[in-house]
């Protein structure tokens, strides 16, 4: 009897899990660290081409919770560094920003 009581509690959590974990994978995740930097560059990027930036900056928003000093420091040289490449005036720069831009950072917007 006993057996069959814990084989019953052991089944009824394998199927609350297994139909829990379909749930859970279809909800979003957070950016890691380094792609929250890449979303940062992609802002300054758009900011230096002189496209709208209210995309990556709503996506930046919503994901800095919570992130440590360093990371949010890293964020914004890599926001600065990104607009001043876009900036440049060689073109090989430019073409390679605009491959950036039109590829990587699509992701982070949409």
């Amino acid at each position: 009897m006993r057996t069959s009581v814990v084989l019953s509690i052991a089944l009824a959590g394998l199927l609350v899990a297994g139909s829990v974990t379909p749930a859970l994978a279809g909800q979003s995740t957070h950016l890691s660290d380094g792609e929250y930097l890449t979303a940062a560059r992609c802002a300054g990027i758009a900011e230096g081409l002189g496209a709208d930036t209210k995309p990556y900056d709503k996506v930046l928003d919503i994901e800095s919770g919570g992130r440590p000093n360093f990371v949010m420091d890293a964020a914004d040289n890599a926001r600065n560094d990104g607009a001043r490449l876009a900036r440049r005036s060689d073109s090989k720069a430019k073409s390679e920003v605009a491959v950036e831009h039109d590829g990587v950072c699509k992701a982070y917007v949409g």
